[in-house]
């Protein structure tokens, strides 16, 4: 009985470490067949071939599901989920492993108290290596690390993923004497691709797993596990977007000849992840005595999700137009400034919205360097992204009520976007074509299609 009481108290997460090189794209791959295995007495999804076990772990708070403690026996099971990149079926060729055991034991220790911890140091010994010299086990391992790593060492990893240092101490003359008095490294492209890639694979996992406890019945505990899937995913997609935050700002500074730029991550109050970071400048006038060096920070906001996403952008937008339109240096602008602000707010909400009414989840990031000081976004796939488009595409008749208004939008559909209609990649990439679409509809069409936005017409 207590042990029985013990189980029903534990969640379950999946972790897809399952990397297609081979594969045009992510999405096309974790759209495909799920089929069902059984191994060692636990319950083995199997997606196309790519084995995704599910595995029990303690009990967390939704904010908490990707902390850095886990038991040893948990850790080792995620570690012999995957093997270079792959999910492996032959699990028996996954116990006798001992290279990517091996890798696993060096960054994962035990602990006196049992506990199984990130091993930083560990982490910048592999991760400082060329990154022809990393093996594949490593980048699985290593990925792994990165998205169980405490917010505060996760500098660690984007400071050993830098190729060699450049260093720059010039002065010019030009109406007045500059100077530029730094070093500078640029991102390791091929590291960050490999981790990138896995850390992908780990939000399809979750995603996926989350479809399949929606289809599993409503069950207060299988509830439960999807909450936690869904917090743990949010945090798998924030990790996501700042690794590729980094790999496009591309180049870091620092002090004049340092041994490393100045980087650091923090988890603000607000659940945000602060990247600080110098900028390499030109300076004129008097020759300075330090480096020349610019602070700025990237902020990339906690993952948003479905109706979030719009109060979000809405709360944004809201906050820069009062700031802006509100002070007195405002009144100084042209009248077209002030225009062209208001206009950009406006179409961030009509994105924001349209993000919201497809599901979508959603990191909002904030850039405030030297020629950068914009809001994106980085949109997602949702829960019922897929599904709201397969039906917006779908012209079957279900019955006398959608009559033709469902033909005629998925003949619109597939006329505004040739080929096979609306995808989830459009609405991701496209979102201004979607939008001017969606406002040229009438009539019927456009009442099936707000309809099928708010779940009134079902699969």
């Amino acid at each position: 009985m207590k042990e029985k009481k013990r189980k029903n108290t534990w969640v379950v997460i999946i972790l897809l470490i399952a990397l297609v090189f081979m594969t045009p794209t992510l999405l096309e791959h974790a759209r495909r067949m799920k089929v069902e295995n059984e191994w060692g007495g636990r319950k083995l999804l199997m997606y196309d071939g790519v084995g995704v076990e599910k595995i029990r772990i303690n009990d967390l708070e939704q904010d908490e599901c990707l902390e850095n403690l886990y038991t040893e026996e948990q850790m080792i099971e995620l570690s012999r989920a995957f093997m270079s990149g792959a999910s492996k079926q032959d699990m028996d060729a996954v116990w006798e492993a001992e290279n990517h055991d091996i890798c696993f034991e060096r960054i994962f220790p035990v602990s006196p108290q049992g506990e199984q911890t990130v091993n930083i140091e560990e982490v910048e010994k592999i991760l400082s290596k060329d990154s022809k010299k990393i093996t594949s086990e490593e980048y699985d391992v290593l990925t792994l690390a990165y998205l169980l790593a405490k917010e505060d060492d996760l500098d660690a990893f984007f400071l050993n993923m830098l190729k060699g240092r450049t260093d720059y101490n010039q002065s010019w003359y030009a109406s007045s004497m500059y100077y530029k008095v730094y070093s500078q490294w640029e991102i390791d492209h091929e590291k960050v691709r490999q981790i990138g890639e896995r850390v992908a694979c780990y939000e399809k996992g979750l995603l996926r797993l989350i479809w399949e406890y929606q289809t599993e019945g409503e069950e207060d505990n299988l509830k439960d596990i999807r909450i936690k899937c869904k917090a743990q995913r949010k945090n798998v997609l924030q990790r996501m977007t700042l690794l590729d935050v980094v790999n496009q700002m591309g180049v870091f500074a620092g002090e004049y000849k340092a041994n490393t730029p100045i980087l650091t991550v923090k988890k603000t109050e607000n659940r945000e992840l602060l990247l600080e970071l110098s900028e390499g400048e030109a300076v004129s006038g008097i020759k300075p005595a330090d480096s020349t060096l610019r602070q700025s920070t990237v902020i990339v906001s906690p993952t948003q999700i479905g109706v979030f996403v719009d109060d979000w952008q809405i709360d944004y937008s809201e906050d820069v137009l009062d700031g802006y339109l509100g002070s007195n240096t405002a009144k100084k602008y042209e009248k077209s400034k002030n225009l062209e602000l208001i206009e950009k707010q406006c179409n961030d909400m009509e994105i924001a919205m349209l993000y919201s009414n497809y599901d979508c989840c959603v990191n909002y990031v904030d850039y405030n360097l030297a020629e950068n000081s914009t809001h994106m976004f980085y949109p997602y796939e949702g829960e019922q992204t897929e599904s709201k488009i397969r039906r917006m595409n779908n012209s079957n008749k279900n019955n006398q009520t959608e009559d033709y208004g469902r033909e005629e939008l998925a003949e619109l559909l597939r006329k505004e976007f040739p080929m096979e209609g609306l995808s989830v990649e459009i609405v991701l990439s496209r979102p201004d074509d979607v939008i001017k679409f969606v406002k040229g509809l009438s009539g019927r069409s456009e009442d099936i299609y707000f309809d099928i936005i708010g779940n009134k017409i079902k699969e």
